[in-house]
């Protein structure tokens, strides 16, 4: 086994975690389907909303944790842009803008969720629908004064996702 220093070994272990992330709920998806054969995607699509919003809650936890900013729009859009970076991975490309009367632009430029969507044949707009619930919940968790609302979608074949944080 190559030997490497300590920096490298956390960049390593955090994009193979990444990686995970990214990897697991497509593939859970695809299996639940298979199982159900149609007859539970209901089911199966409620469970999915229910467990990306569980886990985007957790934002909330990291945020509270690193003590950072969450009072404005802006804020909040940073502070998502850093933590969904951080448990998505590198691959994940936000760019965040301040825009009037308190609210901020979130422009997508690379998802690797969608990435790995693709590679594996899976509905997209199953991705998408994830995507938006945990987007969503992170948002109203890291500041009940403001809500998500989602104006471009990579998976609904536009060239990026453009989000708008916004007072409720």
């Amino acid at each position: 086994m190559q030997d490497f220093d300590e920096k490298k070994k956390a960049e390593i272990r955090w994009n193979i975690a990444a990686d995970f992330a990214n990897y697991m709920p497509v593939v859970f998806d695809e299996e639940f389907r298979k199982i159900s054969a149609g007859r539970c995607d209901a089911k199966i699509k409620e469970a999915e909303s229910k467990i990306f919003s569980e886990a985007a809650k957790r934002e909330k936890k990291y945020a509270l944790s690193l003590n950072m900013p969450v009072d404005t729009a802006y804020d909040v859009a940073k502070t998502h842009e850093f933590l969904s970076s951080a448990i998505f991975g590198s691959e994940m490309k936000l760019e965040i803008t301040k825009e009037r009367n308190d609210s901020a632009r979130i422009t997508v430029k690379s998802c690797p969720l969608l990435k790995t969507s693709l590679e594996r044949g899976t509905d997209i707009r199953i991705t998408a629908e994830s995507c938006s619930v945990y987007s969503k919940t992170a948002v109203k968790s890291l500041n009940p004064k403001y809500v998500l609302v989602q104006q471009k979608s990579m998976c609904n074949m536009d060239g990026e996702c453009e989000l708008l944080v916004i007072k409720k």
